[in-house]
């Protein structure tokens, strides 16, 4: 692993992932790597996570396929400098910021999401001229072997390589000195993270989870609401680190709202789930027990059948409880815990008693309250009337904030995140202000005086 990090260090001083075309050639063979790998990519991830063609498709390929293309289409554009207006004082001349590349960067991914999650990063890190080091999750077994396969088959190991295995593996890697890690998982690892780059003062990307809620004002149309929030929180079974973790609605609507959004489970999935092929599984064993046993210390309201031996968990609604478990840390399954307010002010409490939200969704109609709510909430993003959606898009950047993370990605947004900005002046050789250099006549005081009022 050592051998392998120096030579990566020794390909990137070389300057071979500087140029343009060759950012741009890696990027078209890694796009034409996952086209050709894709039913395996299917495959791999209805074993691993039970998941449908048409959502791995959806949330895995297509998204992954999309950062590449904008990537490709983009690429030019990104790696130019940026001019940025010079101050007087130093005119004749010019100012810019040059992107430039960090050096050799770590990935770590997640289970939840493991194809869209190392994909993602990857391309950014290529397309801003890094080496990489990939190391996929070993909860994710199958998908790690096809990304393992994409990758050997389409670049040589001082370029992209990827280190397959379990926690002992991530240790080893962290002990390595890298320019920059970029972390998606829990917050409890990304401080071990954090903790083992300090004395190397590598940059750190954190992408984690937090408390995300939901919140529903009355006045709403309670079906269109209750849909959004069943999709949104059934994706990926409830894996999915921007789902709706618990619903805050307004007092006077909560037995409608609940009824209908129970409703609304079983008529996008027909009515069962445990057979459901359509419907997906908990990730492992271990994942199923906890979630099991967070499911064991609530009041069901509706919901709550579990097959261990499929590893499956249908949605259920809970009444919540601020002194629960389930409201101490993030659920990532399909339970749904519900609390209720009356006023903005009972909505600011429940949030801040909890670690900080990586998404925030709020249903109202009252534009003003929209407004009041998410300025008095610190969130990493969200969506108003609506769940999930803000992911979609390379404009909106994604991150969290302090316990749901640093740092953010996606489009433009990545190729920032694993590139330097050189601020660079240049100045003109046929002119110099005089006055700003000693000694200092009274003239030159006087007029540097009135030049800096």
């Amino acid at each position: 692993m050592n051998e392998l990090v120096l030579k990566q260090k020794e390909f990137f001083r070389s300057e071979q992932t500087f140029p343009y075309a060759f950012r741009l050639s890696m990027l078209k063979k890694l796009k034409q790597g996952i086209v050709n790998h894709e039913k395996e990519l299917y495959d791999a991830l209805y074993i691993d996570l039970g998941k449908p063609e048409i959502e791995s498709r959806l949330t895995e390929v297509w998204f992954s396929l999309q950062e590449l293309n904008e990537a490709i289409r983009k690429l030019k554009k990104w790696m130019k400098p940026v001019p940025v207006p010079t101050p007087l004082v130093n005119l004749p001349g010019k100012s810019s910021r040059i992107p430039s590349p960090l050096g050799v960067t770590l990935i770590i991914s997640p289970w939840n999401y493991p194809f869209n999650l190392t994909i993602c990063p990857l391309v950014a890190a290529i397309a801003a001229g890094n080496t990489v080091l990939l190391k996929p999750s070993q909860h994710s077994k199958e998908v790690s072997k096809v990304i393992a396969k994409i990758i050997k088959e389409n670049f040589p190991p001082e370029y992209i390589a990827v280190f397959e295995g379990g926690r002992e593996q991530a240790d080893q890697l962290l002990s390595e000195n890298f320019d920059h890690v970029f972390f998606t998982g829990s917050a409890a690892v990304g401080r071990k993270i954090l903790a083992r780059t300090s004395s190397s003062l590598a940059r750190v990307t954190l992408e984690l989870g937090g408390k995300s809620p939901c919140i529903v004002d009355e006045g709403v149309n309670i079906t269109k609401v209750a849909k959004r929030i069943a999709f949104g929180k059934l994706i990926n079974s409830g894996q999915t680190c921007i789902a709706p973790d618990y619903l805050i609605c307004h007092e006077n609507i909560k037995d409608s709202l609940l009824k209908e959004i129970n409703n609304q489970f079983h008529e996008l999935y027909e009515g069962h789930f445990i057979s459901n092929p359509q419907y997906g599984k908990i990730i492992s064993r271990h994942h199923f027990e906890r979630i099991e046993t967070l499911l064991n210390q609530q009041k069901i309201i509706y919901g709550g059948q579990v097959n261990s031996e499929n590893l499956k968990i249908a949605p259920t609604i809970v009444e919540g409880n601020l002194e629960n478990i389930s409201m101490k840390e993030e659920i990532f399954g399909p339970i749904l815990p519900v609390l209720t307010f009356k006023n903005a002010e009972d909505i600011k409490n429940i949030i801040s008693s909890n670690p900080n939200p990586l998404a925030f969704y709020l249903f109202s109609n009252n534009r003003k309250w929209v407004n009041q709510v998410i300025s008095s909430n610190q969130f990493g993003g969200g969506c108003v009337n609506d769940t999930i959606s803000h992911l979609i898009g390379s404009y909106l950047p994604f991150g969290g904030i302090k316990e749901s993370g640093h740092g953010h990605y996606h489009g433009y947004h990545s190729f920032l995140t694993f590139s330097h900005l050189k601020s660079v002046y240049y100045k003109n050789t046929h002119f110099d202000l005089k006055i700003k250099y000693p000694p200092y006549s009274k003239f030159s005081s006087k007029l540097i005086k009135k030049f800096f009022k």
